[in-house]
């Protein structure tokens, strides 16, 4: 059994994401598939560098209000990559590099909520 290494508990999450790079000169969509307290996992086999960062937006269901947020590619799931759980799709870890106060707080109170049911 593989021991978990999160420090943030994740809750689902199916949004999608519009990823721009930081000199703004285009957009990429992606689609998360969860998200914690410090980041998210956009589900793609079209993946990004480790330690790429970019500018991103994404809403949750709970607020029209767009999250915007710089992130970084923290780890790299490849398809068909040995050892990868066969149920784990393809896709980036993100972390949170920038996000402001009341969009953290916001991220903080749907996780919170999400737990709770």
């Amino acid at each position: 059994m593989v021991k978990e290494k999160r420090k943030f508990e994740r809750v689902p999450l199916k949004v999608q994401v519009f990823v721009r790079d930081k000199e703004y000169n285009g957009t990429i969509y992606f689609y998360s598939s969860n998200i914690s307290k410090k980041g998210m996992f956009l589900e793609s086999e079209l993946l990004l560098d480790e330690g790429t960062e970019f500018v991103f937006e994404f809403t949750l269901p709970s607020s029209p209000k767009f999250i915007r947020t710089k992130g970084k590619v923290v780890w790299v799931t490849r398809p068909g990559a040995v050892g990868v759980d066969i149920n784990n799709p393809p896709g980036m870890g993100i972390e949170f590099v920038e996000i402001s106060p009341d969009n953290e707080r916001e991220v903080e109170a749907f996780i919170e909520k999400k737990l709770r049911k």
